[in-house]
């Protein structure tokens, strides 16, 4: 257990250095999550989701807190995230961008190694869709 919580700690000291935190975690670890960030940062205002929140009849008002809200970081159970709808147009760019990724990634594999590979033989379904 003491392993597991110095691994949090870290990764909660990672995060930090560099951006406001919006961490999504095993439901499981959530409040263990939420207990070592406010160790490390006592005076941090953190928003930590519960099973109540996502109730169906509650979960519009957990989603305006957390739009709403000035928070040092918002943690939350997997689960519980995928409740959180998201737009199609969102979705839709969230995917754009992950397909360009991942084309830039052969193209600069194929550059710096030489494979003969194509990107079809990579990722036969978007190819057959025509995203690549």
């Amino acid at each position: 257990m003491k392993t597991r919580l110095l691994s949090l700690t870290l990764a909660l000291a990672l995060i930090l250095a560099f951006i406001p935190t919006a961490t999504v975690t095993a439901a499981d670890v959530t409040e263990q999550w939420a207990a070592e960030f406010l160790q490390l940062y006592p005076s941090a205002n953190i928003l930590v989701a519960t099973k109540k929140d996502f109730e169906t009849k509650n979960r519009k008002k957990f989603c305006a807190r957390i739009a709403t809200g000035d928070y040092d970081a918002i943690i939350i159970g997997h689960s519980q995230f995928e409740k959180i709808p998201m737009s199609v147009e969102r979705q839709q760019a969230m995917l754009e961008r992950q397909i360009s990724e991942l084309i830039d990634g052969i193209d600069e594999i194929k550059r710096n190694k030489g494979e003969k590979f194509s990107k079809r033989q990579i990722s036969p379904p978007l190819y057959r869709r025509g995203l690549i």
